[in-house]
């Protein structure tokens, strides 16, 4: 019943977001709540698709697909389930590992280029760095918590990260981020404000993550405000 609810109240919402800035982009004509569900539908089928890898999906076709399913008419839809599965998993499997290639021949270009910058320092995991600012605090340790504010982008400059779209600065555990941030963090002093230039490997890998392509390096600026405190208590022990 709560889920019957939330999508209601989305849809009303909704209908006179669309109905009044879709126009624009579509000749489609939003007249009732049946009309709003289904751009609805159609924006989240479009935005679970902007990040497949490969190409963009065939517009046309994908229109036909789900019309043909929706008059269940579809030829796809009466092939054996699990060839089907078989023939999209090794079709994503190859347009990842083709992305991947290519964002790892990019880079590789960057770093290499990167490096040679001025003030611009390479550690032997391949982790390069910039100082902006450096503090005059401890640096922390890898069982260390800590507070930062950040920025994240790929190499051409796309934000996909940053602490003010949480909310503020971040805190957590030194070694509890992925392996670049750990390094990183280690070599700051408090108070200081770094740029880390993050090879794949001590990043998010051949996998990637939801935002992040498989191989990408990234790009971050990092400003270490605290080390923040252990409050940890270790009660005495009583020798009787």
């Amino acid at each position: 019943m709560k889920k019957l609810s939330l999508l209601f109240i989305v849809a009303i919402l909704a209908i006179g977001v669309a109905t009044t800035s879709c126009d624009a982009k579509s000749s489609v004509k939003l007249k009732n709540d049946v009309d709003s569900i289904s751009y609805i539908l159609g924006t989240q089928i479009g935005q679970n698709l902007s990040g497949m890898p490969g190409e963009k999906p065939n517009l046309d076709a994908l229109l036909a697909g789900l019309r043909d399913a929706l008059n269940n008419d579809s030829l796809a839809i009466k092939m054996d389930p699990m060839a089907l599965q078989m023939y999209m998993q090794n079709y994503f499997m190859a347009a990842q590992a083709k992305e991947g290639e290519k964002n790892k021949a990019e880079g590789q270009k960057f770093l290499e280029e990167n490096k040679k910058k001025e003030g611009v320092q390479t550690t032997a995991s391949g982790l390069q760095y910039k100082v902006v600012k450096e503090g005059t605090g401890p640096k922390p340790t890898a069982t260390d918590r800590v507070k930062v504010n950040y920025v994240g982008k790929l190499i051409d400059g796309t934000k996909f990260d940053a602490s003010e779209d949480h909310g503020g600065p971040a805190e957590f555990g030194v070694g509890q981020v992925i392996a670049g941030w750990t390094e990183g963090l280690q070599l700051m002093p408090a108070g200081s404000k770094y740029m880390l230039y993050l090879p794949s490997e001590i990043a998010y890998g051949e996998q990637g993550s939801q935002k992040i392509k498989p191989n990408s390096v990234l790009v971050f600026e990092v400003e270490l405000l605290e080390i923040i405190p252990d409050t940890t208590t270790i009660e005495p022990t009583i020798i009787k």
